[in-house]
This record gives C-alpha cells, structure tokens and sequence, in this order.
C-alpha cells in the first residue's frame, strides 16, 4: 500500500538535515575546509534516500504499477537523483583539494555551486513530496 510510504519518511529528514548543515557552512563562509565533510554527509543521505525510493521497498515500482499516470513523474525523480549525484561528485572531486581554499575565486565559485546544489535538492523534495502524494491519493481515493 502506497500510503504507508509516505508516512515513513525518515530518509528525507536525514537528507534535509545534511542538506540543511550544507546550507549553514557555505552561508557562513567562514569554514570552507568544512565543506567536503558536510558534501559527503549530504551524498550519504542521498544514497539512503535513493536506495529507500528506488531499492529497498520498491517504492517507484509500486508507484507505477498502482498509479499508472505517475510513470513519468517517476522516471523524472530518478533523472533527478542522477544528476544530484552527478553535482555532488563534481564538487567533492573540486572541493577535495584543499588548495582551492587558497584560491579565492575558484572559492566563491565553489560555494555558488554549493547553494545551487541545496536549491536543486529542495526542488527535488518538493517533487518527490508531490508525486508521494498523487500516489497516496490514488491508493486512498482520499483528496483535499
């Protein structure tokens, strides 16, 4: 049943947490060399958030197979955990080196990247939250 995924949503609170941890280094800007650790942590999340949507509990799948019409919502939500992953990576492999912190350009454009980033995570939770939604309305037959 649908519903029950959308009340268990702990994975999502674990990534906004480090999403929101990110968000507070790269505002602050005074602790760059503290970023990769708060990257990292934000990809692990990640990780956990996919594997419970895409893996763990077959989540998409039974989107699909009890709500047809959420087929392209779906695959569009794994676009976007693709390219999340894509974005982390980009700047762990850039932000890794420490010696980019010596570099003040290279640094603030780092940290723009970083916001991009937390933008680009919070659309997809809102997206995800809608889709989980359309699911569950489907499931219950339940609307506001």
């Amino acid at each position: 049943m649908i519903g029950e995924h959308v009340t268990n949503r702990t994975d999502q609170v674990t990534l906004e947490d480090a999403v929101g941890t990110l968000e507070r280094l790269v505002d602050r800007y005074d602790s760059p060399a503290e970023i990769p650790a708060a990257l990292q942590q934000v990809r692990t999340a990640l990780t956990r958030h996919c594997d419970a949507m895409e893996k763990t509990r077959d989540v998409f799948d039974e989107f699909i197979l009890e709500t047809p019409r959420l087929s392209h919502h779906v695959a569009e939500l794994k676009i976007e955990h693709a390219a999340i992953r894509a974005m982390i990576d980009a700047l762990l492999d850039t932000f890794g080196g420490a010696p980019s912190v010596h570099h003040p350009a290279l640094l603030v454009s780092l940290i723009g990247n970083a916001r991009v980033l937390c933008e680009h995570i919070q659309r997809h939770h809102q997206h995800t939250a809608d889709v989980m939604h359309e699911a569950f309305v489907a499931d219950t037959g339940w609307s506001d």
